[in-house]
């Protein structure tokens, strides 16, 4: 069910997971509730971490909150803190895993940012700049190469095992 609150779209997160919102073409608001479960690594009330279709690279973890956002500045304190919550435990799991040098979380919003819609979505992606092989420079989503549901589940699992083990 979709409400209109103060220009946000208030989706609950249960649901969220299941509606297909069609004026939104981000293409996380578009995959079933099925389908979002095999590729998440970490989830609470306000955000979902998951492996998006097209990884900049291995490791490259996407967080959305459940209240469709435009931009950081509209998060409440709640919002805020869960978001942040989730996107620690997905940068967690992925340094557990690849062991990088360093870690980007970024997010970015406006017209800026080249996409078409305007949907508040963070990443996380490893730098591994001095492991031959693994080295990241940034490139545009578009042109990285889209990944199997299969290899994202994988990735999915091996994120959530590292998470869940350190406990």
């Amino acid at each position: 069910m979709l409400l209109q609150n103060k220009g946000k779209r208030l989706v609950s997160p249960l649901s969220n997971l299941s509606s297909k919102q069609s004026d939104c073409p981000c293409g996380y608001c578009f995959n079933s509730s099925e389908e979002k479960s095999l590729f998440t690594v970490f989830k609470n009330d306000c955000a979902i971490a998951m492996i998006p279709e097209r990884p900049r690279i291995p490791g490259n973890v996407v967080i959305i909150p459940y209240i469709y956002h435009t931009n950081f500045t509209s998060l409440s304190k709640k919002e805020f803190h869960g978001l942040f919550l989730c996107v620690r435990e997905a940068t967690l799991a992925v340094e557990r895993v690849y062991e990088p040098d360093g870690t980007n979380v970024w997010c970015d919003w406006g017209d800026i940012t080249g996409r078409s819609y305007q949907h508040l979505v963070w990443e996380i992606v490893p730098r591994n700049d001095r492991k031959e092989g693994r080295k990241y420079r940034y490139k545009d989503i578009h042109l990285c190469p889209k990944w199997t549901q299969a290899q994202r589940a994988e990735e999915a699992t091996r994120l959530r095992e590292a998470l869940h083990h350190s406990r």
